[in-house]
């Protein structure tokens, strides 16, 4: 099921870590084991051609206690200030594709960037 309207705000150069539960339709916690790719990505609007930020399992997405957790790194907002669409998909390991999370993310400017 897909969590939507996950909105969040950030100054850019924090460092940030988004916690990902992926509930059944019931509202049961699905535990996320090894076995699945997550990926999560931040773009200006949905119908924008590339990714300004780009995460997945391995890299930058680590799997814990069965929860994903998405680690937003200072360099990852240098540049940027406004209101951008992220969304978050889970690959299981039969290949099925799932949107698991959508929202907005507001960066805000900040003096040491």
């Amino acid at each position: 099921m897909t969590a939507e309207n996950q909105n969040f705000e950030m100054y850019q150069g924090e460092t940030k870590h988004l916690y990902i539960k992926v509930v059944d339709g019931d509202g049961n916690l699905i535990n996320l084991t090894s076995g699945v790719v997550v990926k999560w990505g931040v773009k200006k609007a949905h119908y924008a051609d590339r990714f300004l930020i780009s995460k997945e399992t391995g890299g930058g997405i680590e799997i814990r206690n069965g929860v994903a957790i998405v680690e937003i790194e200072p360099d990852d907002t240098e540049g940027l200030i406004g209101e951008y669409q992220h969304e978050a998909r889970l690959i299981d390991e039969f290949e099925n594709v799932s949107t698991i999370l959508t929202g907005v993310v507001v960066v805000k400017g900040s003096v040491f960037t």
